[in-house]
């Protein structure tokens, strides 16, 4: 498995944000990840 290279805080922070309703390319792009590495909805 893939080491992540971010922390258990930045991870929390990140479901927080979208359990308040931000819009996911928000939070994407507030903590540099890139959209290719991410499940598309279809």
């Amino acid at each position: 498995m893939q080491k992540t290279c971010f922390t258990t805080i930045q991870i929390t922070t990140i479901f927080k944000e979208a359990e308040t309703g931000m819009l996911m390319k928000e939070i994407y792009r507030k903590h540099g990840i890139s959209v290719e590495t991410t499940p598309h909805e279809q």
